[in-house]
């Protein structure tokens, strides 16, 4: 989202002080070194190890991958940003790319979780049918499907970013139309596709997979004392799969959770900005680039942190990355 270039000379020297140029510097590149490592790790550890190559999985590596993108092409880019006091000295090139991969990278993140959501509740909806429905290519369709719906909607914002001078300061900033209402069109969008709409959905399909693995709880298997011996067996087996897959599905369901309030939590102070930019009076406001800057910050974060949800929420990846590092 565009910056709030009327901001006042004050306000830019202000920020440009040295505590707070090391205040920037240590917070992104700390992103940036978790971001990079933590979300490689990720990547690493579901390719390397067999046992992890799962549905379910596969969405966690592209997760992971849209993360790894997104810190290692936007965070350097703000680091460079506040190193040369404001002003943009990267050309209109990456100029386009860094500005297009906040939308494009946050729609896969969301569209991923959406994702996992609906397989998560299908599993338990069907815990005695084999879950044939997402075969490897059929993942493989998905997350290419989730990708080019990602690269669509960060190509306006690619097509607007520019380099722009305000107050003998270069900016990359989104140079829409002026008095068209394109801007507002597709940001009000952006709210509703990448963070109203997937998070109502995510949350009814949790409840609905709350009440459904209650059902399920209620349903009693046959006691193998009622049963003869290969009844039995195959009880005893069945139990066994379904103990299994319980696992999974509760450290998903962990995962899940974590996962989507860490989204929420870190976009909407993006989306409340833009809203109190646009339909408010920010821009009057002294603290206007403080708001602004720190809510720019939320997004990387949360990327830089999912690696560590993955790693405390997800028992079988935590595992792997054990097992990945240590070379077993």
């Amino acid at each position: 989202m565009s910056s709030t270039n009327s901001s006042s000379p004050d306000a830019w020297s202000d920020l440009t002080t040295p505590t707070m140029k090391w205040v920037f510097r240590i917070l992104f590149s700390t992103i940036l070194v978790f971001g990079i490592l933590g979300n490689g790790a990720v990547c690493l550890a579901i390719l390397v190890k067999q046992r992890l190559r799962t549905t379910a999985n596969f969405l966690v590596l592209n997760l992971a991958a849209a993360d790894f993108i997104f810190v290692a092409l936007y965070a350097p880019t703000q680091l460079s940003f506040f190193e040369n006091n404001y002003n943009w000295e990267m050309g209109d090139a990456v100029c386009k790319l860094s500005y297009a991969v906040l939308p494009a990278c946050l729609c896969s993140t969301v569209e991923t979780l959406l994702c996992i959501a609906v397989i998560r509740y299908k599993a338990v909806a069907s815990p005695f049918h084999l879950r044939v429905g997402m075969t490897v290519k059929t993942t493989t369709i998905v997350i290419s499907g989730i990708w080019l719906s990602s690269l669509l909607t960060g190509l306006p914002v690619f097509l607007v970013a520019k380099t722009a001078k305000y107050q003998d300061k270069v900016f990359c900033d989104e140079v829409w139309p002026v008095d068209k209402g394109y801007k507002q069109v597709y940001w009000v969008s952006i709210f509703l596709i990448q963070y109203a709409f997937p998070l109502v959905v995510i949350a009814f399909l949790s409840i609905a997979t709350v009440v459904k693995v209650k059902q399920s709880r209620a349903r009693v298997l046959p006691s193998s004392s009622t049963l003869n011996n290969d009844d039995s067996s195959v009880s005893n087996v069945m139990n066994a799969s379904m103990r299994q897959r319980r696992r999974r599905e509760n450290n998903m369901s962990r995962m899940l959770t974590g996962l989507v309030i860490l989204y929420a939590i870190c976009m909407l102070p993006q989306h409340v900005v833009f809203f109190w930019l646009t339909y408010g009076d920010l821009k009057k406001l002294e603290s206007s680039l403080y708001i602004f800057t720190i809510a720019n910050v939320f997004p990387i974060a949360n990327s830089a942190i999912n690696p560590l949800l993955y790693g405390s929420l997800h028992k079988e990846l935590k595992t792997g990355f054990k097992n990945c590092f240590g070379c077993t």
